[in-house]
């Protein structure tokens, strides 16, 4: 008698094991895919908050938040080379090509935060650009989601979060 009720609780412990290994892998799962919508979110946030306040400049005609101009190599140098296929990907959809002029764009003086997705390779804040030729601001990581990674409102962006 004395093996069985050995037995049953070791075999109740085992159960009870594997249930919150399933339950925490659930929970684990539903954290991952809603902080991915959240990011793309305020990606698109931030992106659509940059186009449309150098628009507000531009009626206006006062200065904008930019650096020196650009070009698309030293955006390039900017980009993870494990990314820039999808980023030149994305460029060229967008209209924007190897002669586009982009400027880096000082995101502190628009309102938005710093460091929203942690860029940090060397301890460098979050960069934004925007193209001159197309009006499209870029975020040179990229946010990753189901697999894809997003760096402008593309038309990619925008199907896939209405």
């Amino acid at each position: 008698g004395i093996g069985m009720k050995k037995g049953i609780s070791m075999l109740m412990l085992v159960v009870t094991i594997l249930m919150m290994i399933i339950i925490m892998s659930t929970i684990t799962v539903s954290i991952n895919i809603t902080t991915g919508r959240e990011n793309i979110s305020t990606l698109e946030n931030n992106l659509s908050t940059i186009e449309e306040y150098v628009d507000s400049c531009r009626i206006l005609n006062e200065e904008l938040p930019f650096s020196s101009s650009m070009s698309y190599e030293d955006v390039k140098k900017l980009v993870d080379s494990n990314n820039f296929t999808e980023f030149n990907n994305e460029l060229m959809s967008n209209g924007d090509s190897v002669s586009s002029t982009f400027r880096k764009v000082e995101i502190s003086e628009i309102g938005i935060k710093k460091e929203f997705y942690g860029y940090g390779k060397n301890g460098e804040d979050d960069i934004f650009v925007y193209s001159e030729d197309t009006g499209i601001a870029y975020y040179l990581k990229g946010v990753l989601y189901k697999g894809e990674r997003y760096f402008s409102i593309s038309s990619r962006l925008t199907n896939f979060v209405k």
